[in-house]
């Protein structure tokens, strides 16, 4: 088990900086994700993320668009991606604090983001336990941002263990 998240050191966010939106952020991810799969002999590598990260496609937000973190892993013959979808539930997010307005080429800073438990609506509860399942579900389009689904039903939220 190895954490990913976030640029390593300053070498690495210089590395990356010149990437719009979330790119510098997501990119480093996927290096980290590459230098822990070197570092050992594995058959396969999984990785848990969100849905943003999964994507197959860019994503463009606030004005930038960028490459999520599964279009940095490698081939995307080679990388599996499953959407997460749930019933809804709770979730820990950090998301903007209420009137801050992001602006092009202004940086969001700490003291603009508030992390904690917020409620999220999922899909309509699919009356299942959890599963797996690649392709899309009975009835619905294939999403060309990932190779199938994982259904987790409701959700709660588990706070960061720092």
């Amino acid at each position: 088990m190895v954490a990913f998240n976030g640029a390593r050191d300053e070498a690495q966010s210089r590395q990356f900086s010149n990437l719009p939106g979330q790119g510098p952020h997501e990119a480093a991810q996927a290096d980290n994700i590459r230098l822990a799969a070197k570092a050992r002999s594995y058959d396969r590598v999984l990785v848990l993320v969100g849905n943003a990260h999964a994507r197959k496609r860019p994503i463009a937000r606030i004005g930038a668009s960028y490459e999520p973190m599964a279009m940095r892993l490698g081939s995307p013959s080679d990388t599996v991606t499953l959407n997460m979808l749930t019933a809804g539930g709770t979730a820990w997010n950090c998301v903007l604090k209420p009137g801050v307005t992001p602006n092009p080429g202004v940086a969001i800073t700490p003291k603009d983001i508030a992390c904690g438990s917020y409620p999220f609506r999922g899909l309509t509860d699919l009356h299942r336990p959890a599963f797996i399942k690649l392709g899309a579900l009975p009835g619905a389009e294939t999403d060309p941002d990932y190779d199938g689904i994982f259904w987790l039903g409701k959700v709660s939220t588990s706070p960061p263990s720092n």
